[in-house]
């Protein structure tokens, strides 16, 4: 099931890159609308899915197939409950990527190849880590980890896609009094993106907020 899964995801990527260039879209607006997608996919998977509360909510999901496949030998059913628990995560990744991707040169490539790698082996250690020593994992403080990161992936990624669709003309470009421009973290001279990005920050410190307080009436 999880291999498939693998396959599947391998698929998207080959699909979604053949998708994009039959498209007829320029560059610019192609790396524009794919990097305000994955923020919006960001910013529900960091403070929705990923919450708490949604966390014991999946794994209570995936327990209660797992015993059901298992006390009843179906088979079919525990590869389909392995598919979509690591088709989900592998859709998430290959949209983040291609967003990513469209916006390096090939050394830029190379680097992403190298960060996939070394993440495959920090994945499987963790994952070797786990099975031994599932009960001192701090699951909280890892899922707050990742939702910082992807917070600030969703801040840099709202930069470049409006700097994209800017170079596009699509969006209007006013500039900023003083030239401030960061290509890393998506930071461009124009009053839209900066805004943009200010929007998304205070976007994500309510919806923190909203993630706390729930956090806090399930823990009384």
């Amino acid at each position: 099931g999880w291999i498939a899964a693998l396959g599947a995801g391998v698929l998207a990527w080959m699909f979604s890159g053949i998708v994009l260039t039959m498209s007829g879209a320029t560059r610019e607006v192609t790396e524009g609308v794919i990097s305000l997608i994955a923020v919006g996919v960001l910013l529900y998977v960091g403070f929705w899915m990923h919450r708490q509360t949604e966390v014991h909510r999946w794994t209570k999901f995936v327990k209660d197939n797992l015993h059901a496949a298992v006390e009843n030998k179906k088979l079919f059913l525990l590869a389909g409950l392995s598919f979509i628990a690591v088709f989900r995560e592998a859709i998430e990744v290959v949209l983040f990527l291609r967003a990513i991707w469209n916006d390096v040169t090939v050394a830029g490539h190379n680097a992403i190849l190298l960060g996939l790698a070394l993440a495959l082996v920090l994945i499987f250690g963790f994952s070797v880590y786990a099975v031994r020593f599932s009960q001192r994992i701090p699951i909280k403080k890892l899922f707050n980890i990742s939702a910082l990161i992807m917070a600030g992936l969703a801040v840099v990624l709202t930069g470049k896609g409006i700097h994209s669709l800017q170079e596009a003309g699509i969006v209007s470009a006013r500039s900023l009094p003083f030239d401030l421009r960061i290509d890393l973290l998506g930071i461009y001279p124009s009053l839209e993106a900066i805004a943009s990005q200010l929007l998304v920050i205070g976007l994500l410190v309510i919806l923190w907020k909203l993630d706390s307080s729930i956090d806090s009436k399930h823990s009384i």
